[in-house]
């Protein structure tokens, strides 16, 4: 939880529900996993971290934060939560990047609106341009979930191989991908040839992701940037691409 939003909602923190939600979707998504030693990178608050010290066999948590006044100790239980502003060094069975990862689908989100705000001309509610685009993101945040929640399902119930997994959770993204993105975000009809399109666009993303991963990488930055640099160029390239070729009249 941010050390912001943790100091506006100030006792009731512990308790809101959202963050509650999220506390116990992170604690089924970690299932069996029995780690002992966790780095928590970016972990404000440390709402998280106590949680998991409460409710798993984690004995430790590393809270990493550059916005913390100093280092400090806290103990839950005979459980220990280190409060650093930078990273001390030791090894952890599980690194936690929540906040991290949330922060940059913002930022990411807020640079691929404005790039498509740039191009669309003057920004009001009614824009058709606007409202895609909208319609787009939140399409491809829910297909990127539900491709998560499909690869998980396959490796744990089917077949232990995340290669496999992860191309039949693709595969059923794409497709759904396309059907909700033709009926909702683009309002048009499903035909032969728009979903050659949208293959196609979608291979463009692919390529587009892999060439700035690598750039990045080649350039000496940390990963993070990379998966920044991709969320804020390649959804409005590949938007604007389905807006006015794939879809197009």
């Amino acid at each position: 939880m941010d050390l912001k939003v943790s100091a506006i909602l100030g006792e009731t923190a512990e308790h809101h529900w959202y963050y509650s939600a999220k506390a116990l979707a992170l604690r089924v998504m970690l299932g069996r996993l029995a780690s002992r030693r966790i780095l928590d990178v970016g972990a404000g608050s440390g709402f998280f971290s106590r949680q998991l010290l409460r409710t798993t066999a984690a004995d430790s948590v590393q809270c990493l934060d550059p916005n913390y006044p100093g280092d400090s100790e806290q103990f839950v239980g005979d459980k220990s939560l280190h409060f650093r502003t930078s990273f001390d060094g030791g090894n952890a069975d599980l690194v936690l990047l929540m906040d991290v990862l949330a922060g940059i689908a913002a930022a990411a989100l807020q640079s691929a609106g404005r790039i498509v705000g740039v191009l669309s001309g003057p920004k009001t509610m009614n824009n058709p341009l606007h409202i895609r685009f909208f319609r787009y993101v939140v399409t491809g945040l829910a297909l990127t979930a539900i491709h998560t929640l499909l690869a998980t399902a396959f490796i744990e119930l089917v077949s232990p191989i995340p290669a496999i997994a992860n191309g039949l959770a693709f595969t059923a993204a794409t497709v759904l991908s396309y059907l909700v993105n033709t009926h909702w975000s683009f309002s048009a009809r499903l035909t032969g040839e728009s979903f050659r399109r949208f293959l196609i666009v979608s291979a463009i993303g692919l390529v587009l992701a892999i060439l700035i991963s690598w750039g990045v990488q080649l350039a000496g930055h940390h990963y993070l940037w990379g998966i920044l640099a991709v969320a804020a160029s390649v959804t409005p390239v590949t938007f604007l691409l389905h807006n006015f070729w794939t879809y197009r009249a």
